[in-house]
């Protein structure tokens, strides 16, 4: 398992991004990496989590990141599939969401619709490892574990769900491909 903390580029694409976000979603909480370095770029930001709970260290983060940042942060432990519509159910709006959770194209597709009726025309919309492949790289590199998101946003952008603002691949001492994109609604 990695996470964004690793890559020093990433951490602070993040940070930037979510200096001004009040309200923040992050669909994939892991160990809480991401969220930390969100809470971290802002006093005032609340961020909503969700993950599936598989490893063990979910909620020791979660407990870490509480205890630090007192009641900025609400994690929901189960399938983003089943949570993010709940959270449609309630009406709710993110400034910022950031989908890093299961990289399955089902998955990927679900979480990105559900994020659309999260969001306004403000909305930054943040895929995790959507990578776009150079002549000079590898096809071993675009695997699974970026061929699920890759294919769940550019469908988005092909049917002008969403329009892209940002990507960025960030380099690595390792073969990991590490890169995501960024975009807002259609106008």
């Amino acid at each position: 398992e990695g996470h964004t903390q690793q890559v020093d580029e990433e951490t602070m694409y993040l940070k930037q991004v979510s200096k001004k976000a009040k309200n923040v979603l992050e669909v994939g909480f892991n160990g809480g990496h991401s969220a930390e370095t969100m809470l971290q770029s802002s006093d005032t930001s609340f961020i909503v989590s969700v993950d599936i709970g598989f490893h063990h260290y979910v909620e020791f983060g979660y407990y870490f990141l509480k205890k630090k940042y007192k009641n900025r942060i609400k994690l929901f432990i189960g399938n983003s599939k089943e949570v993010l519509p709940q959270l449609v159910e309630s009406n709710r709006k993110f400034d910022l969401i950031f989908i890093d959770g299961g990289h399955d194209y089902d998955v990927v597709k679900s979480d990105l619709s559900n994020a659309i009726k999260l969001s306004d025309s403000n909305t930054l919309i943040i895929v995790d490892d959507v990578y776009y492949p150079t002549s000079k790289d590898s096809e071993a590199y675009f695997d699974s574990h970026n061929h699920g998101p890759t294919k769940a946003w550019l469908e988005l952008i092909k049917e002008q769900k969403i329009t892209e603002v940002d990507y960025v691949r960030f380099v690595t001492n390792n073969t990991n491909l590490r890169s995501l994109v960024a975009g807002k609604l259609k106008q």
